[in-house]
């Protein structure tokens, strides 16, 4: 009896074992995933951040400095979100534009949340940094 309960402890052992390497392995799965999505997941898990939608009010200024301490230009719009019809998610957000090249008025730019009710464009720009 004494040596199945041992044989029983020692199987659980290396279940706990297999257990923590598939957990350190999740985590760098996510992480990896983190990396590869550009940073746009949330840290705690749960659905992907899907692409967001805004338009620029007015012309937009081109952000200023050199790469990568330059000063990005920063607008008020309504943000967007599908699939499909898109739905509003936030009135007068703050989009963060980080191109040197300027935007023209009621262009359509997409973007992603950072998280503290800012966005990031995530247009493209010709211009090389």
């Amino acid at each position: 009896m004494e040596a199945r309960v041992r044989q029983l402890e020692s199987l659980l052992a290396r279940a706990l074992q297999q257990i923590e390497g598939l957990k350190s392995r999740l985590a760098a799965a996510e992480q990896l995933a983190n990396k590869l999505s550009g940073g746009y997941l949330p840290p705690s898990g749960g659905e992907a951040t899907r692409l967001h939608w805004c338009r620029t009010p007015g012309a937009v200024a081109a952000a200023s400095g050199t790469w990568p301490g330059y000063t990005p230009t920063t607008f008020t719009a309504d943000v967007y979100r599908g699939p499909g019809a898109l739905t509003l998610v936030a009135s007068g957000a703050t989009i963060y534009w980080r191109y040197k090249d300027a935007a023209a008025a009621g262009k359509l730019v997409p973007c992603v949340p950072n998280g503290d009710g800012t966005y990031d464009a995530v247009a493209d720009s010709c211009t090389v940094v």
